[in-house]
């Protein structure tokens, strides 16, 4: 993995909806050939953020930088060309052939009938296991069909910087591994990818640093084995871990509720 400067950098981000503040004081850093994950509890903050950082919050403070250039100086445009966000809801409004719904995902760059976007659709269908779907209605698929088309979709842009919130959920076990592989083939391109998951074991084999949130807050940030230990588990997630090794890999199976109340509101944790 590259040392490069950031990709994508969140410097005190801070989020108010209803209210209430969801996001406090989030800083973090993605680079270019990294995949980040973030994890944390329901209600922690994880979607929201990524949704301020896809620059759809626009009450939200403190500055994301891309590419070193601040968000709020990129025009729309600019931005969609430069970064894809996956959203977690799976709704599509139109009746579309699943390649054209893929092919949206070329707009920004007005090139939807070139050879480079035909290639482009060519090979994001491919990479999500959804080239036999090209010409059915995307309104005849099942959820995890669909939100493969959809991570088709984000992926036909070749994005420099690519958010996926819960882009697993869904999807039975085969494509849940098939989807993360995705992620890290998109970052072995360069791109700089930021994902929100649950899977706890997904995130510590798939990501190269993860960021746990609870109450608003990133209380971790470092590789899967420095975030995501057994206490820090208990602590944000109010589980028991029973942690193993398969072939090299750490698996990470919540095994039953902790009897440590979780701490929602933990400022840091050491």
């Amino acid at each position: 993995m590259t040392t490069a400067v950031a990709a994508l950098a969140i410097e005190n981000l801070c989020v108010d909806l209803g209210g209430k503040r969801v996001v406090a004081n989030m800083s973090l850093e993605v680079r270019p050939e990294e995949c980040v994950g973030l994890i944390g509890p329901n209600g922690s903050g994880k979607s929201s953020a990524l949704r301020a950082v896809a620059g759809l919050i626009r009450s939200a403070s403190g500055r994301v930088v891309i590419d070193g250039r601040p968000l709020d100086t990129w025009s729309r445009m600019e931005r969609a060309r430069y970064l894809a966000y996956l959203a977690q809801e799976r709704v599509i409004g139109w009746d579309l052939a699943v390649k054209h719904v893929v092919a949206l995902g070329r707009i920004p760059f007005g090139d939807r009938n070139s050879a480079e976007a035909q290639a482009a659709v060519t090979e994001a269908l491919a990479a999500t296991g959804t080239t036999d779907l090209a010409d059915r209605s995307v309104q005849s698929l099942s959820g995890g069909e669909r939100a493969r088309v959809l991570l088709a979709r984000s992926l036909a842009g070749r994005p420099r910087v690519l958010l996926a919130d819960e882009p697993t959920a869904a999807l039975d076990p085969r494509y849940q591994l098939a989807a993360m592989r995705t992620l890290r083939e998109a970052a072995a391109r360069g791109a700089a990818v930021l994902v929100v998951l649950h899977d706890l074991t997904l995130a510590a084999r798939a990501c190269d640093r993860v960021a746990i949130m609870t109450g608003g807050r990133v209380v971790a940030f470092g590789s899967p084995a420095e975030a995501m230990t057994r206490e820090r588990m208990s602590q944000v997630f109010g589980v028991e871990i029973y942690e193993g090794t398969i072939e090299a890999n750490r698996v990470l199976v919540p095994w039953r509720e902790s009897k440590t109340p979780t701490r929602s509101n933990l400022q840091s944790m050491e």
